[in-house]
C-alpha cells in the first residue's frame, strides 16, 4: 500500500452507520491537509465498500499523501490499522478496531455520549466532544434531531490539538488514559 516505516501514518474513518454521527467531509479534509502540512503525515482512509466514493473525494482533495483503503482485505485492514500512529474518526466500529489492535484514537463525539461508546482496548482514546444535547425520549440515535447543530461545535482545530497530544505522547513513550478536549 506504499506506507513507509519512517512516516507518521494517520488512519481516518470519515463515516458512521448513521448520518447523525458523521462529522462533515470538509472538516476531515481540513484536518488531513493540516496533518500533511504539519507532520508530512500519510493519511489512510478506511471504511466499507459503500464509503469508497466519500473516501475518494477526501483523497482527491488531500493529494498524494492520502490513500483510499476501503478495498483492502480484512487481514490487510488489521495490519494497516496497527501500523497507524493513530486513527481519527467518528464514533464508529473502526475506532473500536483501532483500540483492539493497540492503535490510539481521536474520537469525534457530537451526537453520542463517550461514556456509552468509548473504545475498549489497550490504546488511549482522546475524546473530542462537541456540545451534545440529550436525545429526546423515544428518539432513535439515527434520528438525532440536533446533529446538524452539534456537529458544528467540533472544529478541525479541536481535532488537530487532540492529534498533536497523541503524537506527542507517542514520541515520548508516554501513556495516557482517555481524555476529553473541549473548545
Amino acid at each position: 500500500w506504499g506506507v513507509k516505516n519512517n512516516e507518521i501514518v494517520v488512519g481516518f474513518h470519515a463515516s458512521a452507520k448513521w448520518e447523525s454521527k458523521t462529522w462533515p467531509e470538509a472538516s476531515f479534509v481540513e484536518v488531513a491537509r493540516k496533518l500533511v502540512n504539519k507532520h508530512n503525515a500519510q493519511i489512510l482512509l478506511f471504511g466499507s465498500s459503500s464509503e469508497y466514493d466519500a473516501n475518494q473525494r477526501i483523497v482527491d482533495s488531500v493529494g498524494n499523501n492520502a490513500i483510499n483503503c476501503t478495498t483492502v482485505l480484512f487481514e490487510e485492514f488489521a495490519g494497516l490499522l496497527k501500523r497507524c500512529n493513530l486513527v481519527v474518526g467518528n464514533d464508529s466500529g473502526i475506532i473500536h478496531f483501532a483500540g483492539a489492535v493497540g492503535t490510539p484514537a481521536v474520537v469525534i463525539y457530537f451526537a453520542t455520549f463517550p461514556r456509552h461508546s468509548t473504545p475498549w482496548g489497550v490504546a488511549p482514546a482522546v475524546q473530542v466532544i462537541g456540545n451534545i444535547k440529550p436525545i429526546p425520549q423515544g428518539t432513535y440515535l439515527k434520528d438525532y434531531p440536533y446533529a446538524e447543530e452539534t456537529k458544528k461545535t467540533v472544529t478541525p482545530t479541536m481535532v488537530i490539538e487532540a492529534v498533536d497530544k497523541v503524537l506527542c505522547l507517542e514520541s515520548t513513550g508516554g501513556k495516557q488514559k482517555s481524555k476529553e478536549t473541549r473548545e
